[in-house]
This record gives structure tokens, sequence and C-alpha cells, in this order.
């Protein structure tokens, strides 16, 4: 046996941080020293190792996407991860802990620069012309934050709402428009609100206009309990938008802008009468708009989806009795067989 092989004791180590903080201690007889050492998991940091008789070992560890939070890359219609067209880059929020973290790759994923932006849970993030928006619910869910990233991120106002659900933001199609989607709920420990739509230009994230979709008192035909969604809307051969929630009913329900009269259409209830629906997301594409959304059958989890053609359902059905899927993203799932399915 080679000595290398053996437990060094008495070997000094030193950790130091990407500002310039500093923990040390000595390895013990097994070899392991224990350094009570508070990092940013987003920066790098050096590790020194040294010993009278042996040879000094320098390592630079480099920071690697970790998390602490089950969900820390969202859930219902939350985009997390974007990449800018026809490129390799990438940009990704996540939460870790009560941090945002923000990262940035120029190889389609394979290394990423990390940044910690804010404090909070629940990110998403959009791309503007010439940015990002990243947006978070603050630590206590209290209220929403968000920051542009031009050159550096600028942190922006806060959501005058006083408790709000998870964040949605969305980008047209055709132009520059942004839009995003909440459900301020009025009163503590209440689980109703008001599910509330966000439009604006590009970065101007400052003069967004924000309407009523469905509110707290259900006038509107449901009372918005949980999980917001927003996407793009083709109709009439031109683009608008649709929003919607579950209800307090546990029913998936939606409203699209009608821009020929300005108001918002009648409420259309995409899940099928006395089905619990959860998890819903909603996406886009060749004048096709696809709701899908989870139903927990005895134990079982359930996909079904909804699809909307010219503003009319055209088809809602069950896609898969045996998934395993925690949280549906995009019009897709994992099916039994862990292969990823497209809807």
């Amino acid at each position: 046996m080679y000595p290398e092989d053996k437990p060094v004791e008495g070997a000094y180590v030193l950790l130091k941080d990407a500002y310039g903080k500093e923990w040390d201690g000595y390895t013990n007889a097994d070899g392991i020293c224990v350094l009570n050492a508070n990092i940013d998991n987003t920066k790098p940091v050096s590790l020194e190792v040294k010993k009278t008789g042996y040879k000094k070992e320098t390592k630079t560890i480099t920071p690697y996407i970790w998390s602490n939070d089950g969900y820390a890359f969202g859930f219902n219609n939350q985009n997390n991860i974007l990449r800018k067209i026809n490129t390799d880059e990438m940009y990704m929020v996540y939460s870790d802990g009560d941090s945002v973290v923000y990262g940035y790759s120029s190889d389609f994923g394979k290394y990423w620069l990390l940044e910690k932006i804010g404090r909070g849970v629940n990110p998403t993030i959009v791309k503007t012309m010439d940015g990002l928006i990243a947006m978070w619910n603050n630590p206590t869910n209290t209220y929403i934050e968000y920051a542009v990233l031009t050159s550096p991120w600028i942190p922006g106002e806060d959501f005058p709402v006083l408790r709000s659900s998870e964040p949605i933001l969305r980008s047209a199609w055709s132009n520059d428009n942004k839009y995003g989607a909440y459900i301020g709920h009025r009163w503590l420990n209440v689980d109703r609100g008001d599910l509330l739509f966000g439009k604006w230009n590009d970065s101007d994230i400052e003069n967004l206009i924000i309407d009523t979709v469905f509110d707290f008192e259900g006038n509107d035909g449901a009372i918005p309990m949980a999980s917001p969604l927003a996407s793009p809307f083709y109709i009439y051969d031109e683009e608008t938008y649709i929003s919607g929630c579950i209800s307090t009913d546990w029913e998936l329900v939606s409203r699209w802008w009608d821009k020929r009269i300005g108001t918002w259409k009648e409420k259309f209830r995409l899940s099928p009468i006395g089905q619990k629906a959860m998890n819903p997301s909603v996406d886009y594409d060749n004048q096709v708009t696809t709701f899908i959304w989870e139903v927990d059958n005895n134990g079982t989890t359930e996909i079904w989806r909804s699809g909307m053609e010219y503003g009319e359902i055209s088809v809602t059905e069950g896609m898969n009795k045996y998934p395993i899927s925690k949280n549906v993203v995009q019009s897709s799932y994992i099916n039994n067989y862990l292969s990823l399915i497209h809807i």
C-alpha cells in the first residue's frame, strides 16, 4: 500500500470563496476536515491542502447547478429555461432556498455562468429584444418582485398585491408585447382571489397595464383559486391573448381578449364537469391553443388536454392513464415507460 492510500492526519486545509472570505482547519485521524463554511454556490471557491513532507495541493471548485428546493424550476405555466432563437445561447432562472439564481450558457447548457439576482421563490423568465425580465414571489409569498437584465440586472418595483400566487410570463408571437398573469389574494389564508393579467411592450414593464380576467366575487363566471395561465392566442386572423386558472370548483377555466370589441369573452370551461384539474399549462402553435392538466384518479395521475381553434373547443380527452409526471410542462408529459410524449 502506498502512503497516499492512507488517511493523512494533521493536514492544513484552507477554503477561500470568491469574495476573499476564508475558512481553515486540520484533518482528523480519518483524513477528514469539517469546515462550517457559508458559501455562495454560484461562484467558484479555491481549496488548498498542505502538510510538511507532502506535496501541496490547490484546487479550484467551479459552481454547479443545485438547489434545496424540490420545485426549483417552477410549475404550471412558468417558463424557466429559454433558448435564443438560432443560437446555442440559453437563459435560466431557478430557486435555491430563498435565493433566485440566474444562469447563462453559450454552449446549449453544457456549462453555465450563475448569478444570484434576488431573494424569493417561484421564479420565471421572459426574453426581451435586448435582455431579459425575471419575476418571482418574495420569500414570504406576500408580493411579486422583478428585475430587468440589460447590463447588469436592475431591480424593479414591487407589485401592489397583498398576497400572490406564482407569476407567469409569456411573449407574443408577432410583436414585442409581453404578458404576465398571477392571482392576487385579497385576504390572508383565503384560497381565492383575482386573476390579474398584465400587458406591456418589450422591457417597459413599468408601464404595464393590468386587467382583471376573473374577479374575487365570481362576477365573471368563476372564482380564481390557483394556477394562473397566460398565452398568445390567434383568432380572426390576428394575434391576441388568453388567460385562465383553476377555480374554487377545481375547474380549469379561461377567457380570451376580443380585440374587435375590447373586452374579455365569456368563460370557457376546459375540464369536464366534476373533474378535479391540477397543474395546468397552455401553449399555442399553428393557430391551435392546447391546454394540458393533471387529474388525480384514486391515486393514479392522468393527463388530460383540451384544444381550442378560432375560439372554440375542438377536443377534450384523457391522454394517458399511467404517467409518471409531477408538473406538466408545455403540452408534453412523461409516461410510465419514461418516454417524453409531446402533444
